[in-house]
């Protein structure tokens, strides 16, 4: 399993059957943990995540 299937994975194990989902659900988390109203996740980002080259976070 690659770091993107698990990631998938995760993310479906949470409930978050679109992209779309998960990144709004990180959004939230995020603001409310770092306090932050614009810290943001695009679902492009998380896309991007779970892609083949995905980059950052290893």
């Amino acid at each position: 399993m690659s770091r993107n299937d698990a990631l998938r994975a995760a993310r479906l194990r949470v409930g978050w059957r679109t992209v779309e989902r998960a990144a709004d659900a990180l959004t939230e988390h995020g603001q409310q943990l770092l306090d932050d109203r614009h810290f943001t996740v695009s679902p492009r980002t998380w896309r991007r995540w779970e892609g083949e080259r995905p980059g950052w976070p290893t």
